[in-house]
């Protein structure tokens, strides 16, 4: 394994492995002025030869992270430390504080057969995502969650296009939430092979929901006061999306099953522009650089499906959509005060699926590559609509 810590200083790496017997193994990596020191302890019990195998499988993972964490940002490379034998391995852990331009970062990963969380702080700001995995039964194939991970990223650079948010957190925010989501699938159909006679979500069912396993992500930019005339304007940027699912019974177990699922999204941001796109904003407390607008941007997005079951008989597949938009701008000339404008949008949306479902239940069995294929093609169809939608204006053409 090799470790890249370019010339920075004070640098430190540290991977914790518990295996499911109890043993438990640290590798820690660190850079001083004095050159590399690599540090591996095993406690708390010995270890099998399998277990060994599955702390082999994880070094390029290891290796990968290393790669990100030493890259100039540092960045997120997880993934291949969120792929590991559970029935082996009881959680990885991995914890790094790295030197950036003279400014601490950094960043700690946890997971286990349960649980994928990681969180970074540094000169741009904080993030922190988390991903339930105890509800496997809401988790869609691949190809669905990698459409819900391509849909949320967007969402993502939509919200920093619309509230200045630093490139390098968001960026980072980015790979943070997709590593977090990479490769559940498997995971979901071992649970399912497992515990046939669990609640489980049909190709219908999936439809109307992500594909994603539950989540909460967030991430807060450094707050900064540009503005020596007014130090009371800030510039912020506060984004945190989530979602949440309940797979039940009203009696009867799978046939009369239950399904919600409520996803949520929050920005709230402000920040100064110069009037002209050419002039670079510098300002001062000479009144001539206090030309300027400054916005502030409070946004709100929510998304409700319900799915419900008599029976086996569909009997309730609805969709309750909102988005919320606000934003001030105040525009100053010369330091004057000359307009202060507030503009309010809102929109909702509510969807009834269960014409459409209801009639596509019956190919649920189909076996002829004609009907797979419009069943599919139906049903992506519906998949299409039931993501967050946070432009208002969007959602209110799509009635």
């Amino acid at each position: 394994m090799r470790a890249q810590t370019d010339a920075q200083t004070d640098n430190k790496i540290s991977l914790t492995i518990v295996t499911t017997s109890g043993a438990q193994v640290e590798l820690t990596l660190s850079s001083q002025e004095d050159g590399l020191s690599v540090q591996v302890q095993v406690g708390k019990g010995k270890l099998t030869d399998a277990e060994r195998g599955a702390l082999q499988k994880l070094s390029d993972g290891f290796q990968s992270a290393i790669d990100g964490i030493a890259a100039n940002p540092p960045g997120l490379k997880l993934d291949g430390l969120t792929q590991f034998d559970t029935s082996l391995l009881a959680s990885v852990d991995l914890h790094a504080s790295v030197q950036v331009g003279g400014q601490t970062q950094t960043i700690g990963f946890h997971a286990d057969s349960k649980q994928r969380t990681v969180s970074a702080a540094g000169p741009a700001g904080t993030l922190k995502v988390s991903v339930d995995l105890s509800n496997l039964a809401i988790v869609g194939t691949a190809k669905q969650q990698a459409e819900a991970i391509k849909r949320y990223l967007k969402q993502f650079d939509d919200a920093q296009s619309r509230g200045h948010g630093d490139a390098s957190l968001v960026a980072m925010f980015k790979d943070a939430f997709k590593e977090m989501n990479s490769k559940v699938t498997s995971a979901a159909q071992q649970a399912r092979e497992q515990s046939p006679a669990a609640i489980w979500l049909n190709k219908a069912d999936q439809s109307m929901t992500t594909g994603l396993a539950d989540f909460n992500a967030s991430m807060t930019q450094e707050v900064t006061s540009p503005n020596p005339a007014r130090q009371s304007e800030h510039d912020t940027f506060s984004y945190q999306t989530s979602q949440s699912s309940n797979v039940g019974s009203n009696g009867g177990g799978q046939l009369n099953r239950a399904i919600t699922q409520q996803q949520e999204s929050h920005l709230s941001a402000s920040y100064h522009e110069s009037l002209l796109a050419d002039v670079p904003l510098r300002l001062t407390t000479d009144k001539n650089s206090q030309n300027y607008t400054y916005h502030q941007i409070k946004d709100d997005a929510s998304s409700k499906a319900t799915i419900a079951y008599d029976k086996g008989v569909l009997v309730k597949a609805t969709l309750e959509q909102s988005a919320s938009q606000s934003t001030r701008v105040q525009k100053y000339m010369m330091g004057e005060l000359i307009s202060d404008n507030t503009t309010p949008q809102n929109a909702t949306l509510s969807r009834d699926f269960l014409s459409l479902l209801k009639p596509l239940q019956k190919k649920e069995g189909a076996t002829s590559a004609a009907d797979i294929s419009a069943l599919d093609q139906a049903l992506a169809t519906i998949n299409n609509l039931v993501y967050l939608q946070p432009d208002p204006l969007t959602l209110r053409n799509e009635r």
